[in-house]
């Protein structure tokens, strides 16, 4: 980091560009009025910010102190801000740990793909394996919900990592083993120590660095009111807390980090809005000498401070009042990257889910309440006692409201109940519509949460319509986290790996798909096109699935249709690109365990023939594979004649079994025909026989004697 005692200032690679028009006194001016003006710790308590953000870490921690309790009435707090965060935080939580890469490089052509692809894979291993990604994204989201802003914070960090030691005879011997060391590794260091007896030490490390991140608070991050995407914004600065050794760690002169007083108790009111366990009482105490805790502040100003013409990022860190100048350089952005739930247009601060519930907890914390001293009053209901007839005990007993104990008087009428008015309205109804007040504002929606007995009684459609509009809300959410806050980490950690990765740091060892791999991001292009890809709840998952499982069928289809995975529709990586899609559609964060990425795959290796009789085999060899190819060819071409022969035969034997049984079935009608029409000749005939007895019969009897 640059001296602050120069007047010039260096770019991170330690260029001089030039001597700079402001003194550190004009640059303490400049940081300290744009701090006044800011917006975020600069405006202290009193500001409309601050006291929303202490009002909801109160309301979410039950208690609501702008809502007088009455004496001797229910003091009860409804849970509706905390339970929409704990509801909301698992699936904002799932897009983002649960699934595919949310974040990925877009190509520049179908030549850097390959490129793209191994920087998406290497910044989020960065981001989720080198980093303590899960609390970072917890502490930011649920900061986000809550006071509006959730920030992320990057900077890079160097460590020398000792490699061993070896023995040397003399100087000369030890630079040929130093050189040797550093055959084939040029970031190995050798560092000499001579000895009494004229032998030399020979110690050896290697410079490493990484991009580390984490979440800081929203009350401690304050922006410039014209502020609306921190990516231009003309000014922010950090408020931080440390340790005067962690101080002159971080590269302050000790002089100066010693000589700051130490930081004043934190007894301000969103610190104890934030207070659990009573930290807030011992975090204002001084310490020892370089345990003692001092308050600093890191300034990120955009400003042509060399009078090129070109404005610049500088970071300037001073004491908490602005005062005194600790550090001073150059830099080439403003690592924050920023989370806000509900978007406003042209601000840079939005609406959290706090301030959609506000009004609704404070009713049905009042509706609680009602209900609840409504009950109270009708156990213990007020009594009128006349004194007149009221014994020594009656007071003594009517004060004592256990079960079975008599209220002793002179006579039956010395007490009498107070009659009071009661709730003229369904309590419960009343919550159960504030309750779907509370959904329809903040789109966490109980139903998607789990199962509603009330959903039992709705149909099938209604149900998942409005778990289906819950989700869209919540993936609303999701998707403006992702498109902006981590988006810009995504973007200021790849940067930041480019410009601060040099030949002397130690190649960084990342898991790139299948297999651990050295990665130098210094040899990176530019990147600013990134593609957001964003999906929750377990219906939505199952529909993808589903999708997943449809198009994999559709893809085996047309590899068999096109006779192996050769193209011209689908390819080798077509297939690995839809099995690993389908795979972490599953749930399987690490598809590469199961399947093999052809794109990786060694290349088959390469003979060159260097006499005839290499040649003369090559020749014989490729011959060889034509024949079989040929009579492979000629097999499937026998083996289709054959099957078409089948087919006609089998077309040719189906008619004449058909035209047969048509003839047999015609030649039965006839034989039917021909013996119905017999037997009604001979039907005739005996009839006629019948007819010519009787006659003869008659002319018989009519004889005389």
């Amino acid at each position: 980091m640059a001296d602050p005692e120069r007047a010039d200032g260096r770019d991170p690679n330690g260029e001089t560009r030039g001597k700079l028009r402001y003194s550190d006194a004009q640059l303490l001016r400049i940081v300290d009025d744009e701090c006044r003006r800011s917006v975020g710790f600069g405006e202290g308590d009193t500001g409309e910010l601050a006291r929303v953000r202490i009002r909801a870490q109160e309301y979410r921690q039950g208690r609501i102190n702008d809502l007088p309790v009455m004496r001797g009435r229910s003091a009860a707090v409804d849970s509706t801000l905390s339970d929409a965060v704990d509801s909301l935080m698992p699936d904002v939580m799932e897009v983002f740990f649960g699934g595919d890469d949310v974040v990925t490089f877009q190509a520049e052509g179908a030549a850097d793909e390959a490129q793209a692809r191994e920087e998406t894979q290497a910044v989020t291993h960065v981001v989720f394996q080198q980093n303590d990604a899960f609390r970072a994204f917890h502490d930011a989201v649920q900061d986000a919900l809550l006071n509006r802003t959730g920030l992320f914070h990057w900077w890079w960090e160097e460590d020398e990592k000792p490699l061993g030691s070896a023995e040397a005879g003399s100087p000369e011997e030890a630079a040929a083993v130093a050189a040797l060391a550093a055959l084939g590794r040029p970031w190995t260091r050798a560092q000499t120590a001579a000895r009494e007896d004229g032998s030399v030490a020979v110690s050896f490390s290697e410079l490493r660095g990484r991009v580390c991140f984490k979440a800081v608070p929203s009350e401690d991050f304050t922006v410039a009111a014209d502020a609306v995407s921190l990516r231009d914004a003309a000014y922010c600065a950090l408020r931080d807390r440390p340790r005067v050794q962690d101080l002159i760690a971080r590269g302050v002169a000790p002089r100066l980090a010693r000589g700051l007083p130490h930081a004043t108790s934190r007894n301000d009111a969103m610190a104890s809005a934030r207070d659990e366990a009573g930290e807030n009482d011992r975090s204002g105490e001084s310490g020892i000498d370089d345990l003692r805790i001092v308050e600093v502040r890191t300034h990120y100003l955009r400003i042509d401070a060399d009078g090129d013409g070109d404005v610049e990022v500088w970071r300037i860190e001073t004491d908490a009042e602005q005062t005194t100048l600790l550090q001073k350089e150059r830099v080439s952005q403003i690592p924050f990257g920023a989370l806000t739930p509900y978007l406003s247009a042209h601000r840079f601060y939005g609406e959290s889910l706090a301030d959609k519930l506000f009004e609704v907890m404070r009713i049905k914390t009042v509706l609680l309440r009602m209900l609840l001293d409504s009950g109270y009053f009708a156990l213990n209901q007020r009594m009128e006692v006349s004194e007149d007839q009221a014994s020594e005990f009656t007071i003594a007993d009517l004060l004592n409201n256990a079960p079975n104990v008599p209220v002793r008087s002179k006579t039956g009428a010395a007490v009498r109940p107070i009659s009071a008015g009661g709730l003229g309205f369904d309590v419960f109804s009343a919550m159960e519509f504030m309750a779907t007040v509370a959904e329809q504002r903040s789109g966490v929606v109980r139903n998607a949460q789990g199962l509603n007995p009330d959903t039992l009684h709705e149909t099938a459609a209604g149900a998942m319509q409005l778990i289906s509009a819950a989700q869209k809300r919540v993936r609303m959410i999701c998707r403006v986290f992702a498109e902006t806050g981590v988006k810009d980490l995504f973007l200021g950690v790849h940067q930041m790996l480019r410009e601060q990765f040099t030949p002397d740091h130690a190649p960084a060892q990342m898991k790139l798909g299948q297999a651990w791999r050295q990665v130098r991001p210094n040899a990176w292009p530019e990147r600013e096109a990134l593609s957001v890809h964003v999906g929750v709840g377990s219906s939505e998952r199952d529909r993808n699935l589903g999708v997943q499982a449809q198009a994999l069928a559709l893809t085996e289809k047309v590899v068999g249709m096109q006779g192996g995975i050769e193209g011209p529709f689908v390819t080798a990586q077509n297939v690995y690109n839809r099995l690993r899609a389908f795979s972490r559609a599953v749930g399987e964060k690490s598809p590469e365990l199961y399947w093999s990425d052809p794109a990786q795959a060694p290349a088959p290796p390469v003979e060159h023939p260097d006499n005839g009789a290499q040649l003369e085999a090559a020749k014989i060899a490729a011959k060889a594979q034509g024949d079989r190819a040929r009579a492979a060819a000629e097999v499937q071409l026998a083996r289709e004649r054959l099957a078409a022969e089948l087919a006609l035969k089998r077309e040719e034997l189906s008619g004449k079994l058909a035209l047969e049984r048509a003839r047999a079935a015609e030649a039965l009608k006839l034989q039917r025909e021909e013996l119905m029409a017999t037997l009604a000749i001979k039907g005739q005939a005996a009839a006629a026989g019948a007819s010519r007895s009787a006659d003869v019969a008659g002319a018989v009897e009519d004889l005389p004697g």
